[in-house]
């Protein structure tokens, strides 16, 4: 994700840097184009502001996310390891996981996106309400010992991944433009 923020900057700056107009046409038709071409331009760099601000609005979120995802890998990492037990599993996800998550989603929540935003905006959002599912579901599964739990859990893990993956292209190809 960090990469897609420095990317869509990169993409950003440079789609910004391309823009120009020909001079080969005499005056009268190159009033006509540049007019044409200052409103397209202006276009342009309105979408692209938005998609700009969206990015630079959302980047330190998204750094929180990461390191999100970098505490549950380790969490999982010494559950399957052995040097957590279940219980403390549990704990450290009803604990720590769960109310980080749900900050999370409230700072997402509270963004106030463009409307050209709000769908992608949405699929955020989104991801961290299914995550927020997910690990509710290990930590039941853990507290009641009912292990097939961790399949429902393992669903929506699945679903997160697919939102996010949906998530960065969307963004992605609005940024492109």
């Amino acid at each position: 994700m960090k990469k897609l923020v420095f990317s869509a900057t990169l993409i950003l700056t440079l789609s910004l840097a391309g823009c120009g107009s020909s001079k080969d046409k005499n005056e009268a038709e190159q009033n006509t184009k540049d007019t044409a071409s200052t409103e397209t331009v202006s276009t342009k760099n309105n979408e692209t502001n938005v998609y700009q601000d969206y990015i630079q609005s959302i980047g330190p979120i998204m750094e929180e996310i990461i390191n999100f995802g970098v505490q549950w890998d380790e969490l999982r990492q010494q559950s399957a390891e052995g040097a957590l037990n279940d219980q403390d599993f549990g704990l450290k996800i009803v604990n720590e996981l769960i109310p980080k998550n749900l900050k999370l989603t409230e700072k997402v929540e509270l963004l106030d996106v463009e409307k050209e935003l709000v769908e992608i905006h949405e699929k955020l959002i989104d991801m961290l309400n299914k995550q927020s599912s997910a690990l509710s579901e290990i930590a039941s599964a853990i507290d009641t010992n009912d292990y097939s739990k961790i399949t429902t859990a393992n669903e929506y893990l699945s679903e997160v991944r697919k939102i996010e993956r949906e998530y960065v292209r969307e963004l992605e190809k609005h940024v492109e433009q």
